[in-house]
């Protein structure tokens, strides 16, 4: 299950959240962090989005150490990422749009008195830079003396100056590969290069689908050429005037039948637009053929010819 935390407007102390909320101000307390914080589950991810200015140091070092002390934590940097709030965004894998900014500066405050009160503030300050500083060192593993200077000059970055430094792991929608926490002992994504064989592979199946789709197409194509030529194919045809005073009757019919059966093509007879097979007795003897009735005989099939033939002498010899 994935959680969401929205760090957005100023990052305040919880006892300041109420004001922030009556003025309809965007903040951020460590109180909220901890409310999504204490629905997490193991196993679950938490995606925190970030777009604040900064604001109490204090809150936001809280708001970091919460998140630091969580497994599977991934940051994104949706707009600006300034002061206590790039503090947060040291607190796990953290990506950037390329639009946003980060900003790392050194703490400040007001102070009044005299010199000492001063020098003492400025004491303060120094301290407050390194303990903040630590952050920044254990994300990028750069010495104290360069994130100091980094701080000390207000540094502001892009998302390609952040990623160079190592402030962040990632630009947002670059096509490169990058790490991605996994929550599972010993699970591991495949790498691009895996995954480059593996879509090489597809498309080269694909291929032999479509060459055999289209193999299978062509003979599919073949047959129906071959049905439609043997459906044009003009079939042989046999007229005859019946001359029988009597007719196709009982006797001459069942000789009819009995040759017929002796080829293996179809072998049909008409009258008067009826048409039946000459294989059937009783259908033969129902057109009622009389003398001086034309009938047309019609074969079809591979010994057709042959049939034409016995058919014919027969007629001609019998009816």
């Amino acid at each position: 299950m994935k959680h969401k935390i929205d760090i957005r407007g100023a990052i305040i102390p919880n006892d300041y959240k109420w004001f922030y909320d009556w003025w309809e101000e965007d903040s951020t307390c460590p109180r909220d962090v901890q409310k999504v914080i204490d629905a997490v589950q193991p196993g679950d991810e938490i995606e925190v989005y970030i777009n604040s200015p900064g604001g109490v140091i204090d809150a936001g070092s809280e708001i970091y150490t919460l998140l630091r002390q969580q497994d599977n934590v991934k940051i994104f940097i949706t707009g600006q990422a300034c002061s206590a709030a790039s503090i947060i965004a040291m607190a796990g894998h953290c990506s950037m749009t390329p639009t946003s900014l980060m900003m790392v500066h050194c703490v400040s405050t007001g102070a009044r008195g005299n010199h000492s009160d001063m020098e003492h503030a400025a004491e303060v300050l120094r301290t407050a830079d390194k303990a903040l500083s630590t952050a920044y060192i254990a994300k990028t593993g750069m010495s104290e003396e360069d994130v100091i200077e980094m701080m000390e000059a207000e540094t502001w970055l892009t998302a390609q100056q952040a990623k160079e430094r190592g402030l962040i792991d990632a630009i947002m929608f670059e096509e490169s590969e990058r790490e991605i926490l996994a929550a599972g002992h010993g699970f591991q994504l495949p790498s691009q290069e895996a995954m480059e064989k593996a879509r090489k592979a597809m498309k080269e199946t694909e291929t032999s689908k479509d060459e055999s789709v289209f193999i299978l197409q062509q003979k599919l194509n073949f047959l129906k050429l071959k049905i439609k030529n043997l459906e044009d194919k003009e079939m042989k045809e046999f007229k005859y005037v019946v001359t029988d005073n009597e007719g196709i009757h009982a006797r001459p019919a069942g000789e009819l039948v009995k040759l017929v059966k002796g080829f293996e093509s179809k072998i049909t007879i008409e009258k008067d637009g009826k048409t039946v097979e000459c294989r059937k007795l009783l259908a033969l003897m129902g057109l009622g053929v009389k003398k001086g009735h034309e009938v047309t005989f019609t074969f079809d099939g591979a010994d057709e010819d042959a049939a034409y033939e016995a058919v014919s002498k027969f007629m001609q010899e019998t009816l």
